[in-house]
Order: C-alpha cells, then structure tokens, then sequence
C-alpha cells in the first residue's frame, strides 16, 4: 500500500462514518461517539497527509497491513445499523492504528 492508496482508505472510512452518522438520531449517545471517532481520524488522516515520510519501509508497511485489515473488519459492520457498537469497537482499533502508523513514520499526532 502506498501513502496515498492508505489516506484514500481512510477518506472512505470517513464517508461511511458520515454516512452512518446521518442514519443516527442526534440524541443518540452513539451518534456522539461516533462523532467524536470521526474528528479523530479525520485528524489523523490530515496529519499523516502533511507528512513527508517513505512509505516503502518496512514499518509503514507492516501498520498499513494492519490498517487494512482492520478496515477489512469494518466493511462488514458499518452499513449494518444493529452493529453500531461494533463498527464503534473497530474505528477506535482504526484510529490506534493510525496513531501507530503515523508514530512509525516520525508523524507528529
């Protein structure tokens, strides 16, 4: 995976976070954390964008797999309106994946 296939990832992750977020009352606890994971990995994602770092090392590649594979699990949560805590559980493992990425390649979080 290269820098810009993994922030395009993200950007969908992103776009089906909004997605679920409109399906959700405002009232709903879950429509704020899911809220709050949304900023956090549209943070990460700006981040890691800004950055200028080799995405052909090893480390990179080791937390992109990870990524992917976590947004792997996602896909098959995120559209499902009864799984709403899982897809919560997964984005939360996302963003410390992000986090553990962008720490990998010396990206300020």
């Amino acid at each position: 995976m290269t820098k810009i296939e993994l922030l395009r990832l993200i950007g969908d992750v992103l776009t089906e976070l909004d997605v679920q977020i409109g399906s959700l009352l405002p009232s709903d606890p879950k429509h704020r954390q899911l809220q709050q994971l949304r900023f956090a990995l549209d943070d990460r994602q700006r981040k890691l964008a800004g950055q200028l770092f080799s995405d052909n090392t090893p480390a990179f590649q080791t937390a992109a797999d990870q990524i992917q594979r976590t947004n792997d699990e996602l896909k098959q949560t995120i559209a499902d309106i009864n799984r709403i805590q899982q897809t919560i559980d997964t984005v939360t493992r996302l963003i410390g994946s992000v986090t553990n990425l962008a720490t990998a390649v010396g990206a300020v979080v």
